[in-house]
């Protein structure tokens, strides 16, 4: 069994520069706005497969650990669908800094390399409940203003691609 959600000192520096309407991956305990997806939501409990998405327009999301990378193709998709809407959507994704993955979020406007690991959930991995700790990037989808660039900055390293 799997037990992550974000860590509430590092969701609140990044909620305090984006101000998130909808929390994409949670549940009732963890999840970090009033909207949210997830099991046991009013808008959808399949945040994979639910059409929830469209009830944000700046969207924050820790997926689960071990399926991080469909979640970094769903918001490939949700952003295809806001395209097509003429929706202006911000997705923010915090998913483990592992760049050699084939679901790596390199399609992401822009990266930021967390540098303060301490500030990243800790969670267990089966029944041995062993800790471990995680380098994270967040993938920011969406556009960012020069201020918001500037606040980033104190998190971690950021490349714009």
């Amino acid at each position: 069994m799997l037990i992550q959600g974000s860590n509430q000192e590092l969701f609140d520096a990044i909620d305090a520069i984006f101000h998130f309407d909808l929390d994409a991956a949670a549940d009732e305990s963890n999840a970090k706005c009033a909207q949210w997806l997830g099991p046991g939501s009013k808008l959808a409990t399949n945040a994979l497969t639910g059409a929830g998405w469209s009830y944000g327009n700046r969207i924050w999301c820790n997926p689960p650990l071990l399926r991080w990378g469909e979640f970094v193709t769903r918001v490939r998709k949700e952003i295809h669908y806001a395209e097509a809407a003429r929706y202006l959507t911000l997705y923010a994704l915090l998913v483990p800094a592992r760049t050699d993955a084939k679901e790596f979020p390199w399609d992401a406007d822009l990266l930021v390399f967390l540098k303060d690991t301490a500030l990243l959930p800790d969670f267990e991995v089966g029944d041995n409940a062993t800790v471990m700790p995680l380098a994270a990037v967040l993938a920011i989808y969406g556009d960012v203003s020069t201020a918001q660039r500037d606040a980033l900055e104190d998190l971690g390293v950021l490349i714009g691609l």
